[in-house]
């Protein structure tokens, strides 16, 4: 769900990357599996292999913290890395979902010493260039600098048609269009060795 939830962010937002703190869904919804035997209303499609979930507007806006609102950056290759970095480091338990990369490291390392690497999504054979500026999509509070990390308070502002958008509304538009189901398989997007 949350990488979904990411993809649709970067989509509509048209950046390079999208970062999101675990904290801006609310997880307390607790849904059965499909799988099992359950009574839950959903509905499973796609291939045996890929099945995907569809869930009601309202269990997914119930899943979102408001007023979140998102803001688009211009950061370097090597700020992403020190950001995702200070993220998979942190001792607050906010984890990042992402788009636009895939992400590997290593959480028995010791803090600050855990990516191991970011490699973009579009070539998933060549990492992040240090020197080159992408567009990241981030939830405003980080980019205001009301995040512990330091690197999105000096990032610069740039616009995006969906910039300043609510993040739920960003999300539940992108759902109202049938941008569903959401897969229930996991990527590798970002991979703990």
């Amino acid at each position: 769900f949350p990488s979904w939830v990411a993809d649709v962010i970067r989509d509509l937002m048209s950046v390079d990357v999208v970062i999101l703190p675990s904290n801006v869904f609310k997880g307390n919804m607790l849904y059965s599996s499909p799988f099992e035997g359950s009574d839950v209303p959903c509905e499973v499609k796609g291939r045996a292999d890929h099945p995907t979930l569809c869930v009601s507007r309202s269990e997914l806006s119930s899943e979102l913290r408001a007023p979140v609102t998102m803001a688009c950056l211009s950061v370097s290759g090597k700020d992403i890395t020190d950001i995702l970095e200070h993220h998979l480091s942190s001792q607050d338990g906010v984890f990042p979902h992402v788009s636009g990369v895939r992400v590997r490291f290593d959480s028995s390392l010791p803090p600050m010493h855990r990516l191991l690497s970011v490699l973009r999504t579009t070539d998933l054979h060549f990492p992040l260039t240090p020197a080159v500026m992408y567009t990241v999509a981030v939830p405003s509070t980080m980019a205001h600098g009301l995040s512990s990390v330091p690197r999105y308070s000096t990032a610069i502002r740039v616009f995006s048609p969906h910039g300043r958008s609510s993040f739920a509304d960003l999300v539940l538009s992108a759902a109202d269009a049938g941008n569903q189901p959401f897969p229930l398989t996991i990527d590798g997007r970002m991979t703990d060795i």
